[in-house]
């Protein structure tokens, strides 16, 4: 379960996400997505690049 009360199961660890699962987990953060990208260590560059779509 993560702070926002939504629980994703570990089934998936060692995966990639489908593209079902990435909109999911992009709806959950909503507007914490950079703040996740940023703890996944994506340059900045790459969040201005995912951010302008």
């Amino acid at each position: 379960m993560n702070n926002h009360g939504v629980y994703f199961p570990d089934t998936n660890r060692g995966q990639a996400l489908s593209g079902k699962q990435l909109l999911q987990v992009a709806e959950t953060l909503g507007q914490e997505w950079r703040r996740a990208g940023i703890y996944l260590e994506l340059s900045t560059t790459d969040l201005d690049d995912i951010k302008a779509g």
